[in-house]
């Protein structure tokens, strides 16, 4: 697509080989104006609808060459999409009824009603400093969420600005809605109470599993664990020699520690920083064996599982084995990949699902095959989108592989074109589960004959999305 007049379009891509629907990020400058859009590498004498937000404002064929040109009245804020006549996904409508309240602590409550759309599947809360009504991209941050009710702590005195947009199992965003206002301060913030029914016991080799009863105050964000050799409560010390900021979790292991008698408690922190006085102090006592797991941490990072462990041994090791299971399915357990050497520290687990909880497990294997078992970690996943990756290699010679990710399970179709746009050859066209595809391409057309050295593009087809991507051949 190319800007004629009026307004500017940003980052969005038209493919030749069109399937499904295709949303046009089309911003005008802050008034009312008339667009002309010339939208081309459509296929050619196809019957296109066109939706202004979610109305049909144009059913028209598409030329020749495949371009297509059609023009209107837009606001800011306003979408277009266009798909294939009787295909294609729509955009979400505006969601509506959205209120929102400041409090004196610190926190703004929005809440909005659903969508009527069934395939609804989250809602992009924005908020920011000041007014941008219709322009949510300039608003200074968002989240996604997935009910219709919303609350925000640890925001500074000041008046806040906030929208909400729907998001479809498509991808695709409703226009934002109303703008709504919600004034905050935190005038009557107060230090939280200290956490309840805190408990501390001795865990893996070197290692104290602590817990406290979650705090339903929106007000406390996070947690303060603080521990020592020397008791508080019995005086023998003015505070812990030891302080970690644990975050938002109730359930935290100490690990490192030596053997002896270690003294713990934990304090709840507020979105101001306050932090409430120490809950109930417990002691433990702590017996380290040749072999320590110092820490183990699982993290999301690039569709996918990071994995890493420290460990402390006086004694040979064998390697180390990693275990995951669903947390909603704790009997589904699977070995992740094999046994890890003795010199490993990482791994990385790419067979896992989006906006899905797992808990991991790092079994260390001795050598004389005995095994220790440290104490398991949880992550959830976010949710997945289609993604497309670059090959490799690139350049390649005589063979490359394509990777690409599906958040549920579709049919998808990746092919291989010419620097003209001919079709060299389908590698895939077929139904495939959700999660990451590899796929293999050597070079050769749908023939079976060797290409030629050059520039060659492969688009993947999948959810109504298309997906394109560059290569190189040298021989």
């Amino acid at each position: 697509m190319r800007r004629t007049s009026g307004p500017r379009i940003r980052g969005t891509r038209c493919t030749p080989t069109f399937v499904g629907a295709v949303m046009l990020a089309v911003h005008a400058p802050g008034v009312e104006a008339n667009v002309r859009i010339h939208v081309f590498d459509l296929e050619s004498s196809q019957t296109y609808s066109v939706r202004q937000n979610s109305l049909e404002i144009l059913t028209a064929s598409s030329s020749a060459s495949g371009a297509l040109v059609f023009s209107g009245t837009m606001t800011p804020g306003d979408q277009f999409a266009i798909a294939r006549a009787g295909a294609g996904a729509q955009p979400p409508s505006r969601p509506t009824g959205v209120v929102a309240t400041g409090s004196d602590f610190g926190c703004a409550e929005v809440s909005w009603n659903a969508n009527p759309e069934s395939d609804v599947v989250v809602y992009r809360l924005y908020w920011g400093g000041a007014s941008v009504p219709g322009s949510a991209s300039a608003y200074d941050d968002s989240i996604d969420v997935a009910d219709t009710t919303h609350t925000r702590c640890g925001l500074p005195d000041g008046t806040y600005y906030l929208a909400v947009r729907a998001i479809n199992a498509a991808g695709m965003l409703s226009v934002s809605s109303l703008e709504v206002i919600a004034s905050v301060s935190n005038g009557n913030a107060q230090p939280p109470l200290p956490p309840l029914f805190f408990t501390a016991a001795a865990g893996d080799s070197g290692c104290a599993s602590l817990a406290w009863m979650p705090d339903g105050n929106p007000q406390v964000v996070g947690y303060v664990v603080d521990y020592g050799p020397a008791s508080v409560e019995q005086g023998q010390a003015a505070q812990y020699e030891h302080t970690i900021d644990v975050g938002s979790v109730t359930s935290f292991d100490v690990c490192a520690l030596e053997t002896g008698t270690h003294y713990f408690s934990v304090r709840a922190r507020n979105h101001v920083g306050m932090l409430s006085a120490y809950a109930a102090e417990r002691a433990v006592t702590v017996v380290t064996t040749a072999v320590l797991v110092t820490s183990f941490e699982a993290r999301p990072e690039d569709f996918a599982v990071r994995l890493s462990w420290r460990v402390r041994a006086d004694e040979p090791l064998r390697g180390f084995r990693l275990y995951r299971a669903e947390e909603a399915r704790p009997e589904t357990v699977q070995p992740v990949g094999a046994l890890y050497p003795p010199g490993a520290s990482a791994a990385t687990d790419r067979d896992v699902r989006g906006a899905t909880a797992y808990r991991y497990d790092l079994v260390v294997v001795r050598d004389d095959g005995s095994e220790l078992r440290a104490a398991p970690v949880s992550v959830t996943t976010p949710a997945f989108a289609l993604h497309l990756a670059q090959n490799a290699p690139n350049p390649f010679n005589p063979a490359t592989t394509i990777a690409f990710i599906t958040p549920s399970s579709t049919h998808a179709r990746l092919a291989v074109y010419d620097a003209r746009g001919a079709l060299v050859t389908t590698l895939l066209d077929a139904r495939v589960e959700a999660g990451w595809q590899l796929v293999r391409w050597d070079g050769t057309d749908t023939g079976g004959r060797a290409v030629a050295s050059g520039t060659y593009f492969y688009r993947l087809l999948a959810r109504g999305r298309a997906l394109t991507r560059k290569m190189v051949l040298v021989k």
